[in-house]
């Protein structure tokens, strides 16, 4: 028995070209005189009566056409009216036995020549509309005519109109300039935004008529990312023109931006506004306001300067072409609510962990991954990835380092705030409670769950307590433990023993599934129903932790001014905190503490931040980092009875790791800026491997790279290695081992 077909949404962007062929097509085709060209040359080749303009007894008709029309653009549909005049009928009659009794009628005319001349865009009769678009001259009209019925008679059903635009006659005529070409533009912009709405690919077709307008058709085809087919003059190529990715001039548009928006509230006048611009601008009751084309590129401006670029990265990102629809839409939620994800970073100090850290991580995930996917569909050997375990891998790119906002966790039936130390070296088990704690304000994950709306049919839902909780089982939880692990100190291994912290523990507050009684192990995560076993849970992580540690790159700290006002602020913060530290000590040593002395305290905390920045190198051992090795500052604290001075001492010690987190990170900053870019390769090898090679363009002396290599390939742990290379991935690190130097 055949397996049911998929249903739409569950089918990625490469099965849908294979299941559909190619979608419906509208091809919008400008019409000039080629047909009567080729006519008259055959006919004075038999001596034959030529057709030329003084003979179209009809003009009298077109002209009376051309006052008639009372939009910028309209439907003809009367050609047949044009027939009781004799010269067309007889035109129209010889045209089109023209075209009929030629073997190769397609090369008769342009037009016919651009539509059927190219193997990727022919039209079908079944599915595709053809626009004809002549200028309004006499010659014009009778070769769209005579087009439009022989592609009727040639095809069937094939669905064919001629539209008028106000204005495009004749080219010496002022009309043309100023009334025809800027409607043309208007015309072309609403046809696309319609039809596109309609489901059908546009295809341009500037071959014929006046060359003045191939421009237009071109500006237009930019914006909106069509394709151009043309065919050059005798040349039998038919070519499609090459999509630039050029686009909106933004420093231009906001600049004139006050000009646009007093213009259409009647503030200012047309004349204000750069030349360039009023022809965007059309009159309607008296008022002014923007033709459909400003209006698509008021849009375009919007989403260049309303998008971080992040999201403009991540909402095209190619990865999202291996996404069914339904996943697809799913992650294009969470790009739109990206940048919010680390609104309030309690970490504000670090390298960049938000917007640049993440932009970053995607365009490294890309070329990590794509080569990835392309060697094994070329091998035959089928996906790397299932579709859902892309999307937890995308997601979890998003979403690993949201744990940096909260400041404190709940314990025991009350808050504890969190020092910075701790915000940084338990980031990723607060990332996952926040996703979890999705019914606790004070974990800022409501509003995440508010407009992802990953489960969105509210008729099943009267609880919207129970709609987020599904949300969390079916979809977030896999993503937020993928997250959780991307930490080396997260063990993958299946049955290792659970990580604890003083605020939580992995076998009671994790994911996996209760042992009741039996021995611990890491399983029964699932999404969407689906199982997600430990293997592929353990590649997923393996793939984010190699990603992640990649980003060491200067463009994560952004220029040397950047870097030089943000360590100067820091500098200055730390002295602040330090001033702050000694105040407070002053204040606490007035209190009679039996069970503390602040010599003690200042003693615990240098141990306490010594072995943080001992678990912040790169190479430090994951085993001894489950729990903080010697660090008794919280039960030091927990010993003071009185509740305000107890305050006052997690102030004092707040103050003085404060000072000592922001000195820290100047090393992290300078470290940082010796990279330029990362270079990845990628080489199948005989035995099907993918081996995979990792260096960077780096500033600095080859010993010193040479370290850094050895920090990046401490990442590079023998959990991971096993992982990888049990999936086919192997990774090297240096430039020595690069076949084409990077």
């Amino acid at each position: 028995m055949e397996n049911p077909a998929k249903n739409e949404l569950c089918l990625t962007v490469k099965e849908k070209k294979v299941a559909n062929g190619s979608p419906k097509k509208c091809f919008i085709v400008s019409v000039g005189t080629s047909l009567i060209t080729n006519f008259n040359k055959k006919e004075k080749d038999k001596n034959g009566k030529n057709i030329n303009s003084d003979e179209l007894g009809f003009s009298t008709s077109i002209n009376s056409l051309r006052n008639e029309i009372k939009d910028k653009c309209q439907i003809f549909e009367e050609c047949q009216d044009l027939t009781g005049n004799s010269s067309f009928k007889d035109f129209n009659n010889n045209l089109n036995d023209f075209l009929k009794t030629s073997s190769d009628a397609i090369k008769k005319s342009a037009e016919l020549h651009s539509l059927y001349g190219h193997s990727n865009y022919k039209p079908k009769p079944e599915s595709d509309k053809i626009i004809l678009l002549p200028t309004l001259t006499a010659e014009g009209m009778l070769c769209a005519c005579v087009l439009k019925n022989h592609l009727i008679k040639k095809n069937g059903n094939m669905d064919v109109e001629i539209w008028v635009i106000k204005g495009l006659g004749k080219a010496e005529d002022p009309n043309f300039q100023q009334e025809g070409l800027p409607n043309l533009l208007n015309c072309l912009n609403e046809w696309i935004q319609t039809f596109k709405k309609e489901s059908y690919q546009i295809i341009l077709v500037p071959t014929g008529g006046y060359k003045a307008i191939i421009p237009y058709f071109v500006l237009v085809g930019i914006l909106h990312k069509v394709p151009l087919l043309y065919v050059y003059e005798d040349s039998d190529l038919v070519l499609e023109l090459p999509r630039i990715p050029l686009g909106l001039d933004a420093e231009k548009w906001m600049r004139e931006k006050v000009y646009i928006d007093g213009i259409i509230s009647g503030g200012s006048r047309l004349s204000d506004i750069d030349e360039d611009f009023r022809p965007l601008f059309v009159k309607e009751n008296d008022k002014w306001k923007l033709s459909p084309l400003g209006v698509a590129l008021e849009d375009a401006f919007r989403r260049v300067t309303g998008y971080t670029t992040l999201q403009m990265l991540t909402g095209k990102t190619h990865l999202l072409e291996y996404l069914n629809d339904d996943l697809r839409q799913k992650f294009q939620k969470l790009v739109e609510i990206g940048p919010l994800l680390w609104k309030g970073d309690r970490l504000p100090e670090m390298v960049d962990h938000s917007l640049k850290h993440h932009y970053d991580l995607f365009l490294l995930a890309e070329g990590f991954l794509l080569p990835i996917f392309k060697l094994k569909e070329n091998s035959g050997n089928g996906s790397f990835f299932e579709g859902h375990e892309l999307f937890i891998l995308l997601c979890a790119l998003y979403l690993h380092d949201c744990g940096h906002v909260l400041g404190r966790v709940k314990h025991n039936n009350t808050y504890i705030r969190l020092f910075p130390t701790e915000i940084r070296d338990y980031h990723h088990i607060l990332g996952y409670e926040r996703l979890r704690n999705f019914n606790d304000p004070n974990y800022l994950s409501q509003e995440i769950y508010q407009e992802l709306k990953w489960e969105n049919d509210s008729s099943n839902y009267k609880d919207v307590w129970k709609k987020y909780q599904d949300v969390w089982e079916k979809y977030l939880k896999a993503i937020a433990t993928v997250g959780l692990f991307h930490r080396k100190r997260m063990p993958l291994e299946e049955n290792s023993e659970p990580v604890k912290c003083f605020f939580w523990e992995e076998d009671k507050d994790g994911p996996w599934n209760k042992q009741n009684g039996a021995s611990f192990k890491r399983s029964g995560l699932k999404f969407n129903g689906q199982d997600l076993g430990f293997e592929r849970f353990a590649l997923l992580v393996s793939l984010l932790r190699i990603i992640d540690s990649l980003d060491n790159q200067q463009t994560r700290i952004g220029s040397k001014m950047e870097k030089d006002f943000h360590l100067a602020q820091l500098e200055c913060e730390r002295k602040e905190e330090e001033e702050r530290a000694e105040h407070l000590g002053k204040a606490l040593s007035k209190f009679n503490f039996e069970d503390l002395c602040i010599n003690q305290m200042d003693a615990v905390i240098a141990r306490e931040t010594d072995a943080y920045a001992k678990r912040e190198g790169k190479n430090e051992n994951p085993a001894s980092s489950g729990g903080t090795p010697e660090t008794n500052l919280r039960d030091l604290i927990g010993q003071i009875r009185e509740k305000e001075a107890k305050y006052l001492v997690e102030e004092y010690a707040n103050a003085k790791i404060r000072a000592f987190f922001k000195g820290h990170q100047k090393e992290h900053f300078e470290q940082q800026s010796k990279i330029d870019k990362v270079l990845i390769e990628h080489k199948k090898e005989e035995n099907g491997t993918i081996l995979i090679t990792l260096d960077f363009e780096f500033k600095g002396n080859n010993s010193e790279k040479e370290k850094k290599l050895k920090e990046l390939e401490g990442e590079y742990s023998q959990a991971v290695k096993g992982i990888l290379e049990a999936n086919g991935i192997k990774i090297q690190y240096g430039e020595k081992n690069m076949q084409g130097g990077g």
